[in-house]
Parts: C-alpha cells; sequence; structure tokens
C-alpha cells in the first residue's frame, strides 16, 4: 500500500516537473523573441539612422578641414565619434546573433548552419 501511495506521489511529482519545465521553455523562448526584435529595432535604428548621420558628418568636418574651416581637433573628433558608432553597431550585431543561437538552442534546433 505505502508503495502504491509512493508510486502515485512520484508520478504527480514527475508530471509536475514537466509542466514547469515546459511552461519556463515557453517563458524562455518568448523572453528571447522580443529580445531579438528589439535588438533588430535597435540595429535598424542605429545603421540607418546615426550612424549615417554621423558619415555625413564626418565627411562635411574632413571637407571643412581640407578647406581650413575645421581644426584638426574637430576631425578628430568626427572620426572618433563615428568609430564609436560602428563598434555600437557591430556589439549589437554579436548580440543579436547570439540571441539567435540561443533561441535555437531552446528550441532544440539544430545549430550547424
Amino acid at each position: 500500500m505505502a508503495c502504491k501511495k509512493k508510486e502515485v506521489f512520484e508520478k504527480y511529482s514527475n508530471e509536475k516537473r514537466l509542466s514547469d519545465y515546459k511552461n519556463l521553455k515557453e517563458r524562455n523562448i518568448s523572453i528571447l523573441k522580443k529580445e531579438i526584435q528589439r535588438n533588430i529595432k535597435e540595429l535598424d535604428l542605429l545603421k540607418n539612422k546615426t550612424v549615417k548621420f554621423a558619415m555625413s558628418s564626418q565627411q562635411i568636418v574632413s571637407k571643412s578641414y581640407a578647406l581650413g574651416n575645421s581644426s584638426y581637433l574637430e576631425l578628430l573628433q568626427s572620426e572618433l565619434k563615428l568609430q564609436s558608432l560602428q563598434q555600437q553597431r557591430i556589439s549589437l550585431e554579436e548580440k543579436l546573433l547570439l540571441s539567435k543561437v540561443d533561441l535555437k538552442y531552446l528550441r532544440g534546433e539544430s545549430l550547424n548552419e
């Protein structure tokens, strides 16, 4: 009799753990999907707006420096700003790729592409 109660308890305990695992897995997948979407939007904004603006700004300052209207310091600052934004873009791309790999792993998909 005690053995039967123990088996029933273990069965329900295992079912509960499985249910908790499935819920946690779905929650983690949902969080990763949201993070990926946020990173895509942020990366798109950075690429299409901020970096383009910094590039045109750097080109303007470069031409202005060549004409003698800007200082060398202004030229270096514009170049530094552009490089900083490009590093930020690369960092976001890396974060996005890592999130996609994590999502594939959670789903149990193949990581080989």
